[in-house]
């Protein structure tokens, strides 16, 4: 913890609280306290916490430019996840704007 400097851990974890007030006043009233809903959110917050400490340990050790465009290829692992597990429907322009986003990556990387 010490290798971090306060004003980087100071504002993300008052982003962290404060996300969490709002989740709890917008969404945990409707929601029934069941051990499902408690299991989902503690695993919520552990791996949110590894994924905020990993994309800072990359962002130390990488170049900010190739981390950040990494980063950015959530939305490529979103709509894969929607097509293999939700039988989404996906047209030729996505299709080829998904595998160019996959060919830049290994572009960048190699």
């Amino acid at each position: 913890l010490s290798k971090y400097p306060i004003d980087v851990l100071l504002p993300a974890a008052g982003l962290i609280a404060l996300s969490a007030i709002v989740a709890y006043l917008v969404f945990l009233p409707k929601l029934k306290m069941t051990n499902d809903v408690i299991i989902a959110l503690v695993l919520l917050v552990v791996f949110s916490a590894a994924g905020f400490y990993a994309l800072i340990k990359a962002m130390q050790l990488g170049k900010t430019a190739l981390v950040s465009t990494v980063l950015a290829m959530g939305a490529v692992v979103v709509a894969i996840g929607a097509f293999l597990l939700f039988n989404e429907k996906l047209n030729a322009k996505e299709v080829g704007a998904l595998v160019l986003a996959i060919l830049s990556i290994i572009v960048l990387v190699s």
